[in-house]
């Protein structure tokens, strides 16, 4: 017959038996806080890259459903207009806008496409700043030729008016709305890319001296 142990002896005894517990989550929270940074690194630099990509990915789906949407809206309408408008300055408008929004829904449909399709996990870090960038750049050059467009269509318009053509008016007007629509467009694109850029260089830091070069993750 075991003889009962004094509540002082029951208590080191219960410590003792979890000694090897204590032991082993000491041992891993000192192994965790002297892992080496450039591990770390190597573990965290995926997940940032895969939560820049994503969004990257989801904010230019929806920017072609917006374009998508506008080359839909303005077919239906230049079609109806196209038909059954009278005047020749506004059917020429009408088919303008039908012709030009077919390139327009073109490339809403393979942007689209171009965004949903790919795994965010996919890109490394150089493909990631290279597509990251390379829609900022795409999106610059494009509001140049947004303004080019507008001026153009100021040039039909004035052309019509000199040679008196209601049919280069109806062109020239339709060329600076879609011109001014594509514009305000491409800006505010532009402009939530490059704070996704922004916010991705923030977290990637480089470190480039005659000792080391890498980078600091800034979580």
């Amino acid at each position: 017959m075991a003889l009962p142990l004094p509540p002082r002896a029951e208590v080191l005894m219960r410590l003792n038996h979890s000694k090897p517990l204590l032991t082993a989550a000491v041992f891993a929270l000192v192994s965790l806080l002297l892992l080496p940074a450039p591990l770390l690194a190597q573990e965290a630099l995926p997940e940032i890259l895969s939560e820049h990509n994503a969004t990257r990915m989801d904010t230019n789906a929806t920017g072609m459903l917006v374009l998508g949407g506008w080359a839909a809206a303005n077919m239906a309408s230049g079609t109806a207009g196209w038909i059954l408008a009278e005047d020749e300055r506004w059917k020429s408008f009408h088919q303008m806008n039908l012709m030009w929004n077919t390139v327009n829904a073109a490339i809403a449909i393979g942007g689209y496409i171009g965004n949903t399709n790919k795994d965010p996990a996919s890109f490394g870090l150089a493909a990631t700043l290279d597509e990251s960038f390379g829609m900022s750049t795409i999106l610059a050059l494009n509001i140049g030729l947004d303004v080019g467009y507008m001026a153009a269509g100021a040039y039909m318009w004035e052309r019509g008016r000199r040679i008196e053509s209601d049919r280069w008016r109806g062109w020239g007007q339709s060329v600076i709305a879609q011109g001014a629509f594509l514009f305000v467009f491409d800006i505010a694109l532009l402009r939530i890319n490059g704070k996704l850029n922004d916010s991705l260089l923030q977290r990637i830091e480089p470190i480039i001296s005659p000792d080391q070069v890498g980078m600091l993750l800034h979580f």
